[in-house]
C-alpha cells in the first residue's frame, strides 16, 4: 500500500515536472522563432513527409534535441486556425439561413453567446485530444521515457493528414456540393492519420515487431476512446 502511494507521488511529480518543461520549451520556441525561416522549414518538412512519412516520423520520434518542435507548433496553429475559420463560416451561414428565428434581441444574444462557446469548444477540442493521447502514450512508457514534449510533437506530426483535411474543408464556403468531396476526403485523412499514429507510437516505444506492439496500441487507443466517450457527456467531441 505504501509502495503504491510512493509510486503515485512519483508519477504526480513527474507529470508536473514534464508539464512545466513542456510549457517552458514551447514558450522558448515561440519566443525565438524566425517566422519566415520556420514556415520555410515546415513547407520542406511537409513535402518530405508526404514523400516518405515513415522516414520523417522516425526522425521526429528519435530527435534528441526536439528540433521539430517549431514545425509542430506551426502545424498545430494551421490546424486551429482552419477549425476557427470553418466554425466562423458555419455560424455566419446559420445566421443568414435562419435569420427569421431571431425575433428579438434576447434570442439573438443567447444564440450569439452559444455560438461563441461553440467556437471556443471547437478550437479547444484538438488541443484536448492531443493532450489526452500524448498523456496516455507518455504514462505507458515504462523504460527510457522520452520527454512529454517530444511525444506531443510526434502526435502533432502524425495528425498532418487531419490538418490537411481541416484546411480543405474550408472549400465548403463555395457551396454545399463541395461537401460531397471534402467529407470522404476527411474520413480518408482520419484513417491515414490513425495508421501514422500506430507507427509513431511504435517508434516512440522503440518496438521492432508489430506482433509485440499491436496489443499495446489497441490498449492505448481503447483508453483514449473511453476517455473520449466520457468527455462527450460534456459536449466535447475529441
Amino acid at each position: 500500500m505504501e509502495e503504491n502511494q510512493d509510486n503515485e507521488k512519483i508519477n504526480t511529480e513527474e507529470i508536473k515536472k514534464e508539464a512545466e518543461n513542456t510549457a517552458k520549451e514551447v514558450k522558448e520556441a515561440v519566443k525565438n522563432a524566425d517566422i519566415k525561416k520556420e514556415i520555410s522549414a515546415t513547407k520542406g518538412f511537409i513535402s518530405n513527409f508526404f514523400k516518405s512519412p515513415m522516414q520523417e516520423i522516425e526522425a521526429v520520434t528519435n530527435s534528441s534535441k526536439n528540433e521539430f518542435l517549431k514545425i509542430a507548433i506551426i502545424v498545430l496553429v494551421i490546424w486551429l486556425v482552419a477549425i476557427f475559420i470553418g466554425k466562423i463560416i458555419d455560424i455566419f451561414q446559420s445566421y443568414s439561413y435562419v435569420s427569421s428565428m431571431y425575433v428579438n434581441f434576447g434570442t439573438f444574444l443567447k444564440t450569439s453567446v452559444n455560438n461563441i462557446f461553440s467556437v471556443v469548444k471547437a478550437v479547444i477540442t484538438p488541443l484536448l485530444s492531443l493532450a489526452i493521447l500524448s498523456g496516455i502514450v507518455y504514462l505507458m512508457e515504462k523504460d527510457k521515457k522520452k520527454p512529454f514534449i517530444q511525444v506531443t510533437t510526434s502526435m502533432v506530426i502524425a495528425k498532418i493528414p487531419v490538418v490537411l483535411a481541416a484546411v480543405v474543408s474550408l472549400l465548403e464556403v463555395f457551396g454545399n456540393q463541395v461537401y460531397r468531396i471534402t467529407s470522404p476526403f476527411s474520413v480518408f485523412c482520419s484513417v491515414i492519420s490513425t495508421v501514422l499514429l500506430y507507427f509513431t507510437m511504435k517508434s516512440l516505444y522503440g518496438e521492432k515487431e508489430d506482433n509485440n506492439f499491436i496489443k499495446k496500441f489497441a490498449i492505448i487507443m481503447g483508453i483514449f476512446y473511453i476517455v473520449r466517450f466520457v468527455i462527450s457527456f460534456f459536449g466535447m467531441y475529441i
